[in-house]
């Protein structure tokens, strides 16, 4: 490991010259976050669970877990 560590402290400053490219536009790409990222990420679908506790969703089939002797279905 102490090899490895002296390999990469010799060759990092080498690397960032070769592989560093300065930006075109100095102004930030990124946006503050606006959106609650739960709403904004949350995908809801009605679906119907079947009898072997699978749920259909497109052409997938999720196989649903069953907490015990009671059906979701």
């Amino acid at each position: 490991m102490a090899a490895a560590n002296v390999a990469w402290a010799k060759n990092i400053t080498r690397h960032h010259c070769h592989f560093a490219i300065a930006a075109l536009d100095p102004e930030v790409a990124w946006r503050l976050r606006s959106r609650d990222l739960d709403a904004l990420f949350c995908f809801k679908f009605y679906r119907v669970v079947a009898l072997d506790h699978t749920v259909r969703s497109d052409a997938q089939f999720i196989d649903i877990h069953r907490p015990g002797p009671l059906s979701l279905a």
